[in-house]
């Protein structure tokens, strides 16, 4: 009895295989499963890769590279589930020699660009954009890096007759150039400013500006020892020396040099 019990029992060990098998062979491998994916077995070892419709195997390829995505529009969708709804999605894509990176609607239908890398020839980088044509947005530590322009009227006081000029500006982050053209007039007081600079431009306290003195004129002739500050109201003064008060009051040229344009940096800090 003891015999035939031992010989049932190989005799199973050895059906096992076949009761295991689906119909046609042995036990398929485990299936690789990614985002409700099944895909086929995996190959031998090699480098993970993604062909179009998303499968995946391990194959051997030409490049080093751990994981290979191959298709007409390759991308990345990352899920961040426990966010509210359309505040959840990033994709990674390449699309018309472009590589970005976007925020998305949960849909797919909707999306901003983060970041886009377009490609020249070959392997260069023609341009690199921060941001959506919309809305660009470059940031360093918090503070935007955005260049911005634009042009305003500028009035020099402390002359006899009303003297204007369009004025040009350039922003980066917390820094501004100020671009005056020739501003010049017959000197009725000892002082000498600028207004008319727009609100956005103003710093949130006094800061001494950076420019080239010899650019000031007073008394018909070229101020190396003038220097200036804008206020937190906007307002560019002049000093001549130290004095705010320096200037010639009597009927001589005063203003930002003929034929020149003068150009102030300073921190909107």
């Amino acid at each position: 009895m003891k015999a035939l019990k031992r010989i049932g029992f190989f005799a199973l060990l050895a059906l096992a295989p076949a009761l295991m098998a689906p119909t046609g062979g042995l036990p398929s491998r485990p299936k690789f499963q990614a985002v409700g994916i099944n895909t086929p077995p995996l190959a031998a070892a090699g480098s993970l890769a993604v062909a179009n419709q998303g499968v995946f195997s391990l194959a051997a390829v030409t490049n080093t590279y751990p994981i290979s995505i191959s298709s007409s529009l390759p991308g990345i969708w990352v899920n961040e589930s426990d966010q509210a709804a359309d505040n959840r999605a990033w994709n990674f894509l390449a699309d018309g020699k472009q590589l970005r990176i976007q925020a998305v609607n949960d849909a797919g239908t909707v999306a901003d660009n983060i970041i886009i890398a377009s490609r020249g020839s070959g392997t260069v980088i023609s341009q690199i954009d921060i941001g959506s044509a919309s809305n660009p947005i470059i940031a360093g530590n918090g503070v935007p890096m955005t260049p911005t322009t634009g042009t305003f009227t500028a009035t020099l006081n402390g002359v006899g007759t009303t003297v204007q000029g369009t004025a040009s500006y350039y922003t980066i982050g917390k820094m501004v150039m100020i671009v005056i053209p020739a501003l010049t007039g017959s000197s009725n007081t000892t002082s000498m400013s600028i207004t008319g600079i727009p609100s956005a431009l103003w710093p949130v306290s006094t800061q001494q500006m950076a420019f080239t003195s010899t650019l000031l004129v007073d008394n018909g002739a070229l101020c190396s020892t003038c220097n200036g500050e804008i206020s937190s109201g906007g307002t560019m003064n002049f000093y001549k020396g130290t004095s705010l008060t320096g200037f010639t009051n009597g009927g001589g040229l005063k203003g930002l040099n003929a034929g020149t344009k003068a150009v102030f940096t300073y921190s909107l800090l």
